[in-house]
């Protein structure tokens, strides 16, 4: 899954896309210094851009110093033991 996450929107904050981190792997976050819309309105060819790349690399290709840049990697959980008997 690749995260969008527009620094400055007013209705959906960070965090809130810090939280899907939990249920998806691998994840790749970016951030774009703008508001709710201005990802698609003031940075539309970077955000194309964004997505194509990702798409190339899910389907095969090499991921390039961004995406790779942009990959979160997350803590191992600890998985809870099963007791011996």
């Amino acid at each position: 899954m690749q995260l969008v996450v527009p620094l400055r929107d007013r209705y959906v904050i960070p965090a809130w896309a810090d939280a899907a981190l939990a249920h998806a792997e691998p994840v790749w976050r970016r951030t774009v210094d703008t508001g709710h819309w201005g990802a698609l309105i003031t940075h539309g060819v970077t955000l194309a851009d964004w997505i194509a790349h990702f798409a190339q690399h899910v389907d095969g290709g090499p991921a390039d110093e961004e995406l790779r840049a942009a990959r979160v990697v997350q803590p191992a959980v600890a998985q809870p033991s099963t007791p011996t008997r």
